[in-house]
């Protein structure tokens, strides 16, 4: 755990790296709090991630990840695998793209904006479309895809 106890903790974290040895849903268990400023990169390729502060740049590639923090304009995420949930408050995210596994715009009902999203082959985009609002739609990642997507 890092900056949990945000009245008198503050941690500054750059590149961080989140990992497993053997399962890859259950190796890692990171907790990232408020009292965190993340500098750059957060990767995730196993374990179970809940981050609570901003992040330049977020790389899911697996495991599970749950965003609970708010980002500031220009934050990156994607997603190349594993389950994501982007349980935020009040926020924009610049760019989502969503190459494989999925993300769960739904589990809020605050309104956050997507300037830029796509979706590839092995993705998922869940949300309502009330609370995820996306200015640009929703694109392919992939040139040769042709899609339909419906919000609920």
């Amino acid at each position: 755990e890092f900056g949990t106890d945000t009245d008198d903790t503050t941690s500054k974290l750059r590149n961080v790296v989140v990992s497993y040895n053997t399962k890859v849903n259950t190796d890692a268990d990171v907790f990232i709090g408020k009292g965190v400023t993340l500098s750059t990169l957060l990767t995730c390729y196993g374990g179970d991630t809940v981050i609570e502060c901003d992040c330049p740049d977020t790389k899911v590639h697996g495991g599970t990840f749950l965003f609970a923090g708010t980002w500031a304009g220009g934050t990156s995420f994607s997603s190349y695998g594993g389950v994501s949930t982007l349980n935020s408050g009040v926020a924009t995210l610049t760019n989502c793209n969503v190459y494989k596994g999925t993300v769960d715009f739904t589990k809020s009902s605050n309104v956050r904006t997507i300037s830029n999203a796509s979706l590839g082959n092995g993705g998922v985009i869940r949300f309502n479309t009330v609370y995820a609002v996306f200015t640009n739609g929703i694109g392919s990642a992939d040139a040769s895809q042709v899609q339909t997507f419906t919000g609920s």
